[in-house]
């Protein structure tokens, strides 16, 4: 894939969660490049955060009809976008 469009539309609280899920991970990169400890409210921020990029990015975990979705699989871009 050369390059994929996103347009995605946030409102409210979405707006603020996305801001503090990029500064999450900024505060993870420089944590772990410094070998620094890795602080708690940065991990807990980071809760949950892959489910809300993928659904407002496109992005889907592969399922399987027998197993449901593949709580370990990587995302993937949904075929319905």
């Amino acid at each position: 894939m050369k390059s994929k469009k996103c347009n995605i539309k946030l409102e409210g609280r979405q707006i603020e969660r996305l801001r503090n899920i990029v500064n999450a991970i900024k505060d993870l990169n420089i944590a772990t490049s410094d070998k620094a400890c890795i602080d708690y409210d940065t991990i807990r921020e980071l809760d949950g955060a892959d489910d809300f990029l993928a659904r407002h990015f496109g992005l889907a975990q592969p399922s399987n009809k027998n197993f449901g979705t593949g709580w370990y699989a990587d995302y993937q871009w949904d075929e319905g976008e």
